[in-house]
């Protein structure tokens, strides 16, 4: 659960592994300079031993319920559940199936990988209010098309009083607003595009150290996610309507290439592991959500915005939908503290997908592009194959 500023866990849990690019600072903290992950496993029960007991398992071994663990003298301790069992320090731990929990970008990691933390214990804490664009690497600072009064505004914070400087949004195609980091030979190490209302916490020519924040978004004062604005999106959902400024989805599970600029919006490459590229077109000055060099799951959000559930059964099929719809809707109600059983709202969208949209006719009386029930699409085509004809087929 992520809470205010922190993320944690509601039951202990094994830190299996950590995923995602970190840096260590000179006090010994890790940060996330990225969105990462952490694999946990809750764990089931936990056993104490001597030298004069007796494991009866191999550590990382599955067991099933019922099957004996650890011999006490002469009493057997038996798996309460099928879990995996672990040794650390002299205790045995009987823990599930591992959990992928998403740690947030600029996050700074309270857990080590192997460590067995306490339920409600911090695993990792952020700033809510901010979005950070973190540095990798060590070096020289130097600003590209960053020009007062086209791409760069300054402002007074009214709260401290202090100039700040902030990207602003402009016309010119070719110009597009990022910080450098050099080396001291002055070779270009790395550079951060920046996004629209991005407001810089560097100056050009400052010499940076690796985990120093070079910029920070301001997340918007989140939209009211009380059931006023909740209502309208359970509405859009059901409606099946595209949101306004919905968010870019990858189209299938890949690394990240960053390309050039094509009429005012930005390519992504998604390449798979085999090599083959996908073009994504990403309207600029939306904040991106994934860098060069990222892995991303299909189906997950490239740049900010709302997820579009046409988008979702597109890339993701049937099945993901369903659950995103439920999800999605649930969400609106759990902030009210409403709760509702996921099948009432099952129902309604197994009513939406009822419907199948012809797509090739092949042997069967429908016509393309004709909506029809599933059971009668399914009737037909089961007719069709018994007299040795081509079925059609359909999406949903």
């Amino acid at each position: 659960t992520s809470e205010e500023n922190r993320t944690y866990l509601k039951y202990p849990a094994y830190i299996r592994r950590i995923e995602g690019s970190t840096v260590q600072l000179p006090d010994k903290t890790t940060l996330f300079t990225r969105k990462g992950f952490l694999y946990a496993s809750r764990v089931i029960s936990e056993h104490g031993y001597t030298a004069k007991d007796t494991l009866l398992v191999e550590p990382d071994e599955k067991v099933v319920k019922g099957q004996a663990v650890l011999k006490h003298g002469k009493e057997e301790i038996r798996a309460e559940d099928n879990a995996y069992a672990i040794v650390e320090k002299k205790r045995l731990y009987l823990i599930a199936q591992e959990q992928r929990v998403e740690i947030r970008n600029g996050a700074e990691l309270h857990v080590k990988q192997g460590q067995i933390v306490a339920a409600e214990e911090t695993i990792a804490s952020f700033d809510p209010f901010s979005e950070p664009i973190i540095s990798e690497y060590g070096g020289i600072v130097r600003f590209r098309d960053i020009v007062e009064g086209t791409t760069l505004k300054k402002e007074i914070n009214e709260e401290t009083g202090n100039e700040e400087n902030k990207i602003v949004e402009h016309p010119i195609e070719n110009m597009q607003p990022g910080l450098v980091i050099e080396s001291e030979a002055g070779d270009e190490v790395f550079v951060y595009p920046l996004p629209n209302s991005a407001y810089l916490n560097v100056s050009d020519g400052d010499t940076v150290k690796t985990g120093f924040t070079l910029a920070k978004m301001l997340k918007e004062s989140v939209k009211t996610r009380d059931i006023t604005g909740g209502l309208p999106r359970v509405g859009e959902l059901f409606e099946a309507r595209r949101p306004k400024n919905a968010s870019v989805l990858a189209k299938i599970s890949g690394t990240v290439k960053t390309g050039a600029v094509v009429k005012g919006k930005r390519v992504v490459n998604v390449v798979d592991p085999y090599g083959k590229e996908y073009k994504h077109m990403v309207p600029m000055g939306r904040h991106m959500l994934v860098r060069d060099g990222d892995e991303v799951e299909a189906g997950e959000p490239l740049c900010e915005g709302a997820t579009d559930p046409h988008e979702v059964l597109a890339i993701l099929g049937e099945n993901a939908l369903q659950s995103f719809l439920v999800n999605e809707v649930q969400e609106v109600y759990r902030l009210q503290g409403v709760n509702i059983n996921d099948k009432h709202i099952g129902v309604i969208i197994r009513q939406m997908m009822r419907k199948i949209e012809i797509v090739q006719v092949g042997d069967t009386n429908f016509i393309y592009g004709q909506q029809i029930d599933k059971h009668r699409f399914h009737e037909e085509n089961a007719r069709v194959v018994r007299q040795g004809g081509q079925p059609a087929v359909g999406q949903p």
